[in-house]
């Protein structure tokens, strides 16, 4: 199932339309990850960070800070 059309610029990025950000309650600094399918289909699988993955990330990056 297709949920949105992605157009590539010049320099090879993609732009997610806001409605599907909204919908789906993406912020802009949340992280995403593209995993390639393989398959006999050129396929990719783009998810993005929990709530509960970012903050063990953030956790995880204090840990290196000098107090």
């Amino acid at each position: 199932m297709r949920i949105c059309r992605l157009k590539i610029d010049d320099n090879g990025r993609i732009q997610l339309p806001e409605t599907f950000l909204d919908a789906n309650n993406i912020k802009c600094g949340d992280w995403g990850f593209m995993d390639v399918i393989v398959g006999k289909y050129r396929t990719v699988k783009f998810t993005f960070e929990s709530r509960e993955e970012a903050k063990e990330r953030k956790e995880y990056l204090k840990m290196g800070e000098i107090k």
